[in-house]
């Protein structure tokens, strides 16, 4: 009688497990810090990446890409670092790691409790 009722515990816990829901969606923000993009005159207002936008991408640890944005149009934190906004909507949260790639730049990997928090890049001009 013990080992039944310990079999029908585990037979328990196990539908459980697979019948829980798949982790949500989340949208991920960040910042790219591009130092030395361009040597502005100003110290404050507005920047951009280049001529033209770059294509910002995320990845899942096998390196699939989820999600793109647009980095272009910034906010000068100084007169050599230009701050630029990037947001992935829609996420999928089930990997352990995730990749953030600019054209260029490489890959910079974060784990799934760091999707939470905003995002830090640096990138050298």
């Amino acid at each position: 009688m013990r080992a039944l009722l310990i079999g029908a515990t585990a037979a328990g816990l196990a539908l459980t497990a697979c019948g829980s829901q798949p982790p949500a969606n989340v949208t991920v923000r960040g910042t790219v810090d591009y130092q030395g993009g361009g040597g502005w005159s100003q110290s404050s207002g507005p920047c951009q990446y280049g001529p033209s936008p770059a294509q910002v991408t995320l990845e899942d640890g096998s390196r699939a890409v989820l999600a793109s944005a647009q980095l272009w149009k910034g906010t000068l934190k100084d007169q050599a670092d230009c701050m630029l906004p990037f947001t992935f909507s829609g996420v999928p949260g089930g990997d352990s790691q995730y990749g953030v790639s600019v054209p260029g730049h490489g890959t910079v990997w974060f784990s799934r409790a760091q999707l939470s928090s905003r995002l830090s890049l640096s990138l050298n001009g």
